[in-house]
């Protein structure tokens, strides 16, 4: 109500998302929600993805042991969890880190449609676009927004962007990524 109310007394507002590509997306929530152990991190969901879906991961992170080839094996087996958890095979939330933008979109679209969906990697640009449609000539610089890319690129390769696209196939197609690479 309180949305709307706002809405009703900004004529000329605007509404915007941003969609992110899947790979980094599905990287980003393994990277903050799982790999990492302090605050605000899925412990529970942690341990359990290390019993049921066997992810080799460290006690703490950082952890200088912990190897590429390791971070590859362990966010291979993340997907494969994501995978049965959209399909429903876990007793498992779906949470809304990765969750299918497609469906998030559609969820919160209920309420209020957005003018626009801005993609990530292109986030500059097209918040200039924006605002310019408002009658906005500056904007500031938008900060870095993947935290976790480096990590990605010590371990992107096809079998990777394949297990992605399987599970995110309905983002690939409804926003137009390509492979991430």
């Amino acid at each position: 109500k309180s949305l709307r109310e706002w809405k009703r007394r900004y004529p000329g507002h605007r509404s915007f998302t941003v969609v992110r590509h899947p790979v980094a997306r599905a990287h980003a929530a393994f990277c903050s929600k799982i790999l990492q152990t302090g605050a605000g991190t899925y412990v529970g969901i942690r341990k359990t993805l290390s019993k049921q879906f066997k992810l080799n991961l460290p006690t703490k992170y950082p952890d200088p042991k912990y190897t590429a080839s390791d971070h590859k094996e362990a966010f291979l087996g993340f997907l494969r969890f994501v995978k049965s958890n959209l399909g429903g095979q876990t007793s498992i939330r779906v949470d809304s880190h990765w969750a299918t933008q497609t469906n998030a979109l559609q969820g919160f679209a209920e309420f209020v449609t957005p003018d626009m969906v801005l993609r990530e990697d292109r986030l500059q640009e097209d918040l200039a676009i924006l605002a310019a449609q408002i009658g906005k000539e500056t904007m500031p610089q938008v900060s870095k927004t993947d935290h976790f890319a480096d990590q990605l690129s010590e371990i992107y390769d096809d079998e990777i962007e394949s297990a992605v696209q399987e599970i995110y196939q309905r983002d690939y197609d409804a926003f137009g990524f390509g492979p991430y690479a």
